[in-house]
């Protein structure tokens, strides 16, 4: 089923091609049995964060957030964001066909999507890393169901805004200024948050 796709594929692809950007994908949970989660892409190289709501954890609403960043950002901005994808084997993500079909172009391969293996969250370490920036406002276990997109971009403009010592004091935000500009950042609707004024408390539901 996802032969060529595996983690093993992925390592070889990366070893083959050093420059292309990775991006881990993830989803955050509410509360057991209810809809309501946050679907999250993150790009290790330069620590930044982006989050939706989605209701479902379906493909289909995984499909909505790809479809709809390709109609913002244009395809070839997509693939250059988004061009290689590592994520778990959760059902909402193994629509592989679907996922990677651009919605401009059913001839084009907008992006290239790999799975880790079963149960290895390690295999995506740094996506998994930020999510306890993110869990110190959703709380895991909490509910989702209140929670706006407005909500979602709120949080992750603030940890976008976070100074990395590791990269001379620069903030992710910076970073991804530097390399793709401000109107690739307007079209995401992001916002720099200045440092007095960041804020990461626990969401309290309505």
């Amino acid at each position: 089923m996802l032969k060529g796709l595996e983690y093993k594929d992925f390592l070889e692809y990366i070893k083959n091609n050093p420059d292309c950007n990775i991006v881990e994908m993830d989803l955050l949970n509410g509360k057991q049995g209810e809809n309501g989660y946050i679907m999250t892409l993150y790009m290790p190289k330069i620590q930044f964060l982006l989050g939706f709501k989605i209701e479902y954890k379906t493909p289909q609403e995984v499909l909505k957030i790809f479809n709809k960043l390709e109609n913002k950002l244009g395809t070839k901005m997509f693939r250059e964001l988004f061009g290689v994808i590592i994520t778990d084997r959760g059902s909402e993500f193994l629509k592989y066909s679907i996922l990677c079909e651009s919605v401009k172009n059913k001839n084009i391969r907008r992006t290239k999507i790999f799975y880790c293996d079963p149960a290895t969250p390690t295999q995506k370490p740094n996506i998994e890393n930020i999510h306890k920036l993110v869990r110190k406002v959703f709380l895991k276990g909490n509910s989702l169901l209140d929670v706006t997109n407005d909500d979602v971009l709120e949080v992750i403009n603030n940890i976008n805004s976070l100074v990395k010592p590791k990269y001379n004091n620069k903030t992710p935000n910076e970073m991804f200024l530097q390399f793709y500009g401000k109107s690739v950042f307007k079209k995401l609707s992001l916002e720099v948050i200045p440092v007095e004024d960041i804020i990461l408390l626990h969401y309290k539901n309505k």
